[in-house]
């Protein structure tokens, strides 16, 4: 018996563990909250708890998100394929560990002894802010499954617990970012508790990722490259 047990073959190069599926596929909680939030709350906020009128409210949400969205997406793909044999992609989810929680505070709370215009453009300011600090994390991110294995059935099990996670961040955009402005009464406070919320879970979720990425790599054999 002990010797069937000494003789077992090691786990297949190339194979991922649980916890390093598992570890990547967190990282999709943070990407799904910093794309559903703003979406479905921020426009609300603006118009009814800062008052700034709807078309006005429109314009600080499309131009940095056009502007700034695309031009940081652009930018943080040329860049991390650029670099990417200085240090792996896993390292530019540690942009998002640090810029995510200063990009939500920002966010959602406004000075409230601004003017409307001045409203308007610490918003459109601080969104601008967030779309780069979406764009930081969540190009590289989806190009690290890539680079985990060659094997396309590890790469599709990455990407299934990619989906696993992302409808985990979908109840927390959606269902628990809505009712935690709620239960705290709503206005101003309640936005900004809700931000305050957010700026701990999805550092989170990234620093996991980041180590689930490390563990990923090396049991793949590709630990030289992520150093």
């Amino acid at each position: 018996m002990t010797a069937a047990l000494t003789d077992a073959p090691p786990p297949a190069a190339g194979r991922l563990g649980l916890l390093s599926q598992v570890g990547y596929g967190a990282g999709q909680v943070a990407g799904q909250v910093f794309r559903d939030v703003p979406s479905l709350l921020l426009l609300f906020f603006m118009t009814t708890v800062l008052g700034i009128e709807p078309a006005l409210a429109g314009v600080a949400i499309f131009v940095p998100k056009l502007v700034w969205g695309v031009g940081c997406d652009l930018l943080v793909g040329v860049l991390s394929d650029r670099w990417k044999h200085r240090f792996h992609r896993r390292w530019w989810l540690l942009a998002g560990v640090i810029g995510s929680p200063m990009a939500f505070l920002l966010l959602f709370h406004v000075p409230a002894d601004l003017s409307t215009a001045g409203r308007v453009a610490y918003v459109a300011s601080a969104f601008s802010l967030y779309m780069a600090v979406f764009a930081s994390f969540s190009v590289p991110y989806l190009a690290i499954a890539g680079e985990l294995s060659d094997d396309p059935h590890q790469r599709t099990v990455l990407m299934a617990w990619r989906l696993v996670f992302t409808a985990a961040g979908v109840l927390i955009g959606g269902a628990v970012a809505p009712g935690v402005v709620q239960y705290l009464g709503g206005g101003q406070p309640g936005y900004e508790g809700m931000a305050r919320v957010l700026a701990v879970i999805c550092p989170l979720s990234l620093l996991v990722a980041f180590f689930g990425a490390g563990r990923a790599a090396r049991q793949a054999g590709r630990a030289p490259a992520v150093a």
